[in-house]
């Protein structure tokens, strides 16, 4: 596992909560504190769907793309929330192209998943300063995704 901090937040946000960026991605979970804590388990329902429809594509999790809008929602606004974390999943189709330069030995059928989360919490960025800690709060640790994920930001 590789760690980042983010130093851009607000274009890193941008990205994040509204643009494609990363709708190759499925949310495991979220959390997010602001003036309610909301805990979300990106799992799939599939008794709620009739028996006509496909439950997103099959997938275990629920894409990115598709409850990015209700997340912006509750992060927006103008008090940065408490924290925040998000687990998401690289969509099993790309996974392939994810390892090609990887350990040859390693077959794209033995992953599991490839796993990104993102992480906020004001209260350290406030023990980090004032001036810079709202610009150091925000954290991804990564399993093998952040070429992927960088080369989309640019």
């Amino acid at each position: 596992m590789t760690a980042f901090q983010i130093l851009e937040m607000k274009h890193f946000m941008a990205k994040l909560l509204t643009e494609d960026c990363f709708d190759s991605f499925l949310l495991e979970k979220a959390s997010v504190s602001c003036a309610v804590s909301y805990e979300i388990d990106g799992r799939v329902n599939p008794e709620f769907y009739q028996d006509d429809e496909t439950p997103d594509a099959g997938y275990l999790f629920l894409p990115w793309k598709s409850i990015r809008p209700v997340l912006f929602q509750m992060i927006r606004g103008k008090h940065t929330p408490l924290s925040f974390k998000f687990v998401l999943h690289l969509m099993p189709q790309y996974v392939p192209g994810v390892m090609k330069g990887a350990d040859p030995s390693l077959k794209p059928e033995q992953v599991q998943a490839l796993v990104l989360t993102i992480k906020y919490d004001a209260a350290k960025a406030m023990e980090i300063g004032e001036i810079e800690g709202a610009m150091s709060s925000l954290s991804i640790a990564v399993a093998g995704l952040m070429t992927v994920v960088c080369r989309r930001l640019n």
